[in-house]
């Protein structure tokens, strides 16, 4: 499909406290940028749920429904946030209470491979505790924005998913040290009619 490797291998993340607002850094291996998204790249697209408080949600917000993936009952999550090249639908933020779409900023340095975003302290005043960081395919007329992976590659989805009704339909994800992310991301099960449950890492500073 794409002839670029490492376009959905994300090598770090980073969470950065700068003054009224948090600054997240994702890196990649490549961040090209071949369809002119507007925000500096073209490929990955970031869906980020934050465990920072009391409450949440288990299951996926509706914007991010099609990664088919839920959400461990020890960690719910209170704030998730929609990171693409394209700013009509990838710089917003919502909360597990139906509030939002709030703004966020998305920058990029596709030298460094980095993708910024900045969130303003006055919609997460916490942002210490759960992340769950998922990374999969940007596709604009997707679903959620997202490319399907079936259990063969075409022209425009991706291939190699055992099961495209029931496992996850995401590239990477950035699971807790210890802990085999292909392991959770095997969890799911199709007679139970159950997603993969993630687990978060813990963002301490």
């Amino acid at each position: 499909m794409f002839a670029e490797r490492g376009l959905f291998d994300l090598l770090r993340y980073a969470v950065y406290d700068a003054d009224d607002r948090w600054q997240l850094a994702f890196e990649f291996p490549t961040l090209p940028n071949a369809w002119n998204g507007p925000q500096g790249f073209s490929h990955p697209i970031l869906y980020l749920y934050f465990d920072v408080g009391p409450g949440g949600s288990t299951a996926a917000h509706e914007e991010g429904k099609a990664a088919q993936v839920a959400f461990s009952p020890d960690r719910p999550w209170d704030y998730f946030v929609k990171v693409a090249g394209w700013p009509a639908y990838g710089r917003h933020l919502w909360t597990a209470t139906g509030e939002g779409p709030f703004l966020v900023e998305v920058a990029s340095d596709p030298r460094r491979g980095r993708i910024i975003v900045t969130v303003p302290k006055d919609l997460i005043p916490e942002i210490r505790g759960g992340h769950y960081v998922l990374v999969g395919s940007q596709d604009g007329y997707g679903p959620n924005h997202l490319r399907p992976i079936g259990a063969t590659a075409g022209e425009w989805t991706g291939g190699g998913c055992p099961d495209p009704m029931w496992a996850p339909q995401i590239y990477d994800y950035l699971s807790p040290q210890g802990i085999s992310q292909e392991a959770l991301l095997a969890g799911y099960d199709r007679a139970g009619h159950r997603y993969a449950v993630l687990l978060p890492v813990e963002v301490e500073f």
